[in-house]
């Protein structure tokens, strides 16, 4: 049970997000880009009263119940059919037909099953009854069937030539819902090209000259990383890593799958809070090594809470190279929980709120991670802490009485129902 709501906000806070969640789709609301300047707004403000707990506390529970709704709205839009363009591709593409696009890369090639596999996001089509291309909008897949194309890098522009076509709905109840995967990422048309011939750079990629890295860098990574690993091991040890390493199965024979599927240890190929957990404990232990050569940040900081500091972002990072797939997603979740209760000196208001994260993060990512189920390689849909075991904390009681007074033989009984002078029962098992 959760403590009094004046010294715990969590509940309020929940609440507000599902009536955001309830009210998303109303016609009166406005579009959502306009919502998220005061999502962010609020969060910000969130963020100094936090700081200044417990004297702000009246103001933080203030900025929270705002803060959740807004979230919750702009999390259940997300889900919610969106309102597309006339211009946008879905609506260009009302049968099978040839057609030239041009767009943006913006995954790395798969290979699976003797086919590549490219996502585009289009920025014009040229069709066949057509005098100019047309300007447009959307993501398309494509399929080539040929070896895994090695030329093709995330983030460059290309025309290609393609047959298009909507892709087939549900039509017999039970079977994989392909069309609904495709809509989960936001792809609603979908191509086949002949020919890598037809698949043309028409730009050269543009370097950065910000301080920040260049769009697309993980995608890049992850494609550098995968030709490493086909460079230097052999094509099964290759895949074996690969869907280890970074997510990507699609390097797997069928045979290999089917082996870890029989034996039930598919949730290896997964990475999730085990892969995660191994990574936070060595970046936390290299920055705490790195920490302790300076004594006069000791002297200022903690050691162990400038080292989870500086580990989060590189959990981070692996999270996108990971691809952010849903279960290493939500570990990195719990483990922010964590870190920030750690940061905060709140440990024990960690387990509160995790508790809490037990039950409603399957929610927030299940459906994400449902359009992953035919990969097979996706955890159950219950949440994990970074180690990769379900957390199940102990109940809370609504509030223990007083001890009751010894008796006169100088035994006094515990509310759990022993004397005080006896030992407590053994635990089953232990």
């Amino acid at each position: 049970m959760l403590p009094q709501t004046n010294r715990n906000p969590l509940l309020p806070s929940l609440l507000a997000f599902a009536a955001g969640a309830m009210t998303a789709g109303a016609d009166w609301l406005p579009t959502i880009t306009f919502l998220w300047l005061p999502t962010a707004l609020f969060a910000a403000l969130a963020v100094l009263a936090l700081l200044r707990w417990p004297q702000a506390q009246v103001w933080l529970l203030t900025l929270l119940l705002p803060l959740f709704f807004l979230c919750g709205l702009l999390y259940t839009e997300s889900f919610l059919a969106p309102n597309l363009p006339a211009h946008h591709l879905v609506r260009l593409i009302p049968e099978k037909q040839d057609a030239s696009l041009t767009g943006k890369l913006i995954q790395k090639p798969v290979f699976k099953n003797g086919k590549t596999y490219l996502i585009l996001e289009t920025d014009s089509i040229l069709l066949p009854s057509a005098q100019a291309p047309l300007a447009t909008t959307g993501r398309v897949t494509l399929t080539i069937n040929v070896p895994l194309l090695k030329g093709l890098v995330p983030g460059q522009d290309y025309l290609v030539r393609a047959r298009l076509s909507l892709p087939d709905k549900l039509a017999t109840p039970g079977v994989f819902d392909y069309a609904g995967y495709l809509a989960a990422e936001e792809i609603m048309v979908k191509g086949w090209v002949s020919t890598p011939i037809f698949i043309q750079p028409i730009s050269s990629l543009a370097a950065s000259h910000t301080l920040l890295p260049a769009p697309y860098f993980l995608e890049r990574f992850r494609q550098q990383f995968e030709a490493f690993l086909h460079a230097n091991l052999t094509p099964g040890n290759a895949g074996l890593y690969q869907a280890l390493l970074i997510g990507d199965s699609s390097g797997l024979s069928p045979e290999v799958s089917e082996m870890y599927r029989a034996t039930g240890i598919m949730h290896i190929l997964a990475i999730s809070g085990s892969h995660l957990v191994v990574v936070a404990f060595l970046t936390t232990i290299f920055f705490r090594f790195l920490v302790n050569r300076f004594p006069w940040l000791l002297l200022r900081l903690s050691a162990t809470k400038m080292a989870l500091a500086l580990a989060f972002p590189v959990l981070f990072l692996y999270t996108g190279f990971a691809g952010f797939q849903p279960p290493v997603a939500r570990s990195l979740i719990m483990t922010g929980v964590f870190i920030t209760a750690i940061l905060m000196d709140r440990q024990g208001s960690a387990t509160i709120y995790q508790n809490s994260l037990f039950r409603y993060c399957s929610g927030f990512l299940g459906s994400i991670e449902r359009s992953h189920q035919e990969n097979g390689l996706v955890q159950g849909r219950g949440c994990r802490v970074p180690g990769g075991l379900p957390f199940n904390p102990p109940k809370m009681g609504a509030g223990r009485k007083a001890n009751p007074p010894c008796s006169q033989k100088g035994a006094c009984v515990f509310p759990g129902g022993f004397p005080r002078n006896k030992p407590p029962p053994a635990w089953p098992g232990g």
